[in-house]
This record gives structure tokens, C-alpha cells and sequence, in this order.
């Protein structure tokens, strides 16, 4: 009951721009429980200034929170028939879920399509590092790395508690702000269940059930995000593998290629991130990453948007031109990777020759490094991170000073260093070829959703308009760049 009453207390203080009621969790108490309730709101303003009924609304939240556990438990628990047999990730049969499970959540509303989809991971690693990953990659945006497929936009509260012999269960559930009469994304319970396992590893079950409204994804890109890859369970447990191998290589003892310390490391992982981060926000507008659209003329053309820098550090100051494309390849994910590995110096810094300076492995995958380079005869440093799962790849690299280079790499921070990423994302095109050709859902075989985008700084001057020059420069160079991988591997197959 009391914890019932705290809850209450932290719902009702949410003040209207709010995005995170900030917790901590700590797992090294003994025989305590700690329930944590996190909001995320574009903006909330309470219903009545009547304290009794703010009171009996925050208590609808807290019953909210703890039935969205339990079905999150349930969900994470049975097997056949409330999930499809013979699916990797385990999908959801929607008629059995309705008919086992209360309308405590509402029907689905018109207009928007269920996408629901579980998948566990075996990890080794700390509960305490794995809930504080889940908390600081909440988010309310929800991308896939292409211009063709909408980012997803949900507000939701995610409630963490420990439950007896050693289980941690984290859910997400939507909330509707009064003030927003559109949900372009609604979360059903959501999240993880994490069990610690006797040989010291973490079970982590993964179910994603969200419904969305049924446009703003290309027909090239639905059977990917149909399969549950883009948004759904697989994508989750990708990320949080990712997370940990992260943790796991900035505090590795074995220092590898010109690193002395494990501060130094811990600075790249961190840079390294920030990197892939922007990347991603480079390719897609949404409410809380604005660009100025200049062009899309249809499926297949290339997109280009600007926006001005004043104050914002982490980026150069200026104005800055994004130009993304996608396209499909019927040639595998893998054989793409490794294609642009092997060919980056034409690809990327059109021939200059390139060497590296130093690295880290980011995991045991082969291919999975963070990398500082540097160009001859230019002198020219970039900073680059390759990456490969189960749901996608990724090359992105930045152009980065010497100066600030050092810096991170003996251990400084590194949210000063100014990024504008380019790169490539490398997806397979969901479980059933767009020839109709039956694979599995692995990035090894298969055809190819490939984008590539590029950031350019056209000018210092954030007065500086963008002149049909640049926009026509930046569209030379990606469309040269997508001819030369279309010769290189369709021509070749």
C-alpha cells in the first residue's frame, strides 16, 4: 500500500514538460524491492486542480502499471496457441490474444494494425547493468534507418520491479496525453522479463506488442517490419546485446592497438555511440529532430533536407545538408557488409588512401570494431564503427580533429566533439525474399534494403542559404555512390 502511495506521489508531481521521471535502481540491497515507475510525455497537464481527483487519477496509472506487468508476465511465459509455432521471433496469434487476455487495454483502434513478436537472449552480465541499459534507452521515437519508413512516435510509462528468486520485469505501456488527440504508435504491455539462471548468466524474454496506424512504411520495407526485424522483439534484444558487449569491451583488460587505458576506450564506446545516434537522425525527420525538407518525388528518389546549427556543440556549427536514399539489392546483407568494408576506400573517401590509427572490438563478431582513421596524402581523421547483428549492419563513419581524436582517446570527453555522420544500412529484407524466395531471418542470406546518407557542412555561416548547387552536389555524390555498389554486386551475381 505505501508503495502504491509513492507511486501515486511521483505521478501527480510530473510537472508539463517532463520527459523522465529520473530513479535509480539499485540490485545490491538485500531483501529490498524497488518499484520505479519512468513517464515519458511530450506534455502533461493535469485534468482538475482538485487534489482528491489528481489523487484518483494517479492511482488509475499505478493500476495501469500493474496490470500491464501482469499480462507483460503472462505474455512472456506461455507458449502455443497464443504464439504462432515455427517463428523466429515467436509472433503473436492476435485471435487467441484477445480471447485469453482481459480488455483491460481496450479494443484496437480503427485504422492501425497489431505488430507483436517475442524473442529471448542467454547473456552474461549484471542485473544492475542490465536494467540500468533498459532505462537509458528509453525512448519515444522509433526508427528504422531509411527515408521510406516513418519514425514511430509513443508516449508511454515504464514500470521496473524485482520480483522473488532473482526475476526483474520492465514494462512499457501507453499513455494518452490530453493534449495529443492523434497516437501514432500505442504500446501494449511491453518489455522484458529477466531471469537469473544458476550458471550466472541472464535469461532476457523480450515482447514487444505495439499497434500503429497502417501507413508510412514503403512496400519494399513491409515484409521487414511485418517479421517483427525493424520494430518488434528481435530488434530489442539486438540492441541490448549490443549495449552489453559495449560494457563488456570498455572495461575489457586486454587493451588492444594503441590503448593504454580503459578511460580512453570507455570515450570511443561513448563517441562511437553518439556517432551511430546521429546517423540515424541524419536519415529521418521527426518532432524532436526537425530538418527542412527540400525534396521526395516518389519511392525511389533520393531525400534531402537541411537545418541550421547555432549552439548545439556535438555538431559543427553551420548549416548542414542530409541526402539519403534506399534501395533494394538482391544480394545477401552479409555479402553487402563486407563489400563496403572491402571497398571504403573508394566508397567513402573516393580513393584516398587510408589508414588506421587505432581500434577496439565492440564484440566478438568479426567486423564489430570502432575505429579512428587517417587519410594520406590529406592528413584528413575520421572516426568509424562498423557493426553487424541479427537484425541489420551498419558502416557509418565522421570526419574528426586530431586535436579532439587525442583527447578522447586518452580518456577526455567526448559529448564536445562535434559529428556529422555518414554512412550505410545494411538490412535484410524481412523473412521472405521480395522474390518470393523463403529464408531465414538472418543478415547472411537473402536480398538487401540498403540505404546510404551522407551529411555535408555547407557552410560555417548559420545565415548561409542552401543554393540549388549543393543540393545538386550532394545528389551527385550519393547517386554515383549507389551506381558504383549496383555495378559492383548486381553486375557480379
Amino acid at each position: 500500500m505505501n508503495k502504491l502511495c509513492e507511486m501515486k506521489k511521483l505521478i501527480m508531481n510530473l510537472k508539463a514538460t517532463t520527459w523522465i521521471i529520473p530513479s535509480r535502481i539499485d540490485t545490491r540491497k538485500e531483501g529490498v524491492t524497488i518499484a520505479t515507475l519512468h513517464v515519458k510525455f511530450k506534455k502533461w497537464k493535469p485534468l482538475t486542480n482538485n487534489a482528491a481527483a489528481a489523487d484518483e487519477r494517479g492511482g488509475v496509472v499505478v493500476e495501469l502499471a500493474i496490470a500491464a506487468m501482469d499480462e507483460l508476465i503472462r505474455m512472456a511465459q506461455l507458449g502455443e496457441p497464443l504464439w504462432l509455432p515455427n517463428s523466429s521471433p515467436a509472433l503473436l496469434n492476435e485471435d487467441e490474444y484477445f480471447r485469453a487476455f482481459s480488455r483491460a487495454f481496450g479494443p484496437k483502434q480503427n485504422g492501425f494494425k497489431s505488430e507483436a513478436s517475442r524473442e529471448s537472449l542467454v547473456i552474461m552480465t549484471h542485473a544492475n547493468d542490465l536494467l540500468q541499459i533498459l532505462m537509458d534507452v528509453m525512448n519515444v521515437e522509433f526508427q528504422v534507418p531509411s527515408p521510406l519508413v516513418q519514425t514511430r512516435e509513443s508516449y508511454f510509462l515504464r514500470y521496473c520491479k524485482e520480483h522473488m528468486d532473482g526475476m526483474w520485469v520492465v514494462v512499457d505501456v501507453s499513455l494518452v496525453p490530453t493534449q495529443t488527440p492523434v497516437v501514432i504508435c500505442r504500446k501494449r504491455p511491453s518489455g522484458c522479463v529477466i531471469q537469473r539462471m544458476q550458471n550466472g548468466y541472464l535469461k532476457v524474454t523480450w515482447v514487444e506488442h505495439v499497434e500503429v496506424e497502417d501507413k508510412g512504411v514503403n512496400n519494399i520495407y513491409k515484409p521487414l517490419v511485418n517479421s517483427g526485424l525493424a520494430f518488434g522483439a528481435k530488434r530489442w534484444v539486438a540492441i541490448l546485446q549490443g549495449q552489453v558487449n559495449y560494457i563488456a569491451s570498455a572495461n575489457a583488460h586486454a587493451l588492444t592497438n594503441n590503448f593504454n587505458n580503459i578511460e580512453g576506450r570507455k570515450s570511443m564506446l561513448k563517441l562511437a555511440q553518439r556517432l551511430m545516434k546521429s546517423f540515424c537522425f541524419g536519415v529521418t525527420a521527426s518532432s524532436a529532430n526537425t530538418w527542412m525538407n527540400f525534396s521526395r518525388n516518389g519511392a525511389d528518389e533520393v531525400k534531402i533536407m537541411a537545418r541550421k546549427n547555432m549552439d548545439d556543440p556535438s555538431k559543427p556549427f553551420g548549416t548542414h545538408l542530409s541526402v539519403a536514399t534506399s534501395f533494394w539489392l538482391p544480394v545477401p546483407p552479409k555479402r553487402v557488409f563486407d563489400y563496403v568494408l572491402d571497398a571504403e576506400s573508394d566508397l567513402l573517401f573516393d580513393g584516398v588512401e587510408i589508414n588506421e590509427i587505432a581500434h577496439i572490438a565492440s564484440s566478438k563478431k568479426a567486423g564489430n570494431r570502432v575505429s579512428f582513421y587517417e587519410s594520406s596524402p590529406r592528413k584528413m581523421n575520421f572516426l568509424q564503427e562498423s557493426r553487424t547483428d541479427p537484425t541489420g549492419s551498419y558502416i557509418v563513419y565522421a570526419p574528426i580533429e586530431m586535436l579532439a581524436m587525442k583527447v578522447v582517446m586518452g580518456g577526455g570527453d567526448p559529448n564536445q566533439v562535434p559529428l556529422l555522420p555518414s554512412g550505410f544500412a545494411i538490412l535484410p529484407d524481412g523473412p521472405t525474399g521480395n522474390q518470393g524466395i523463403a529464408k531465414t531471418n538472418e543478415v547472411d542470406s537473402g536480398g538487401t534494403l540498403l540505404t546510404v546518407a551522407f551529411q555535408v557542412l555547407v557552410d560555417s555561416a548559420t545565415n548561409a542559404e542552401v543554393s540549388e548547387g549543393s543540393t545538386a552536389a550532394v545528389k551527385e555524390l550519393i547517386t554515383c555512390t549507389v551506381d558504383k555498389i549496383k555495378k559492383a554486386l548486381i553486375n557480379k551475381s
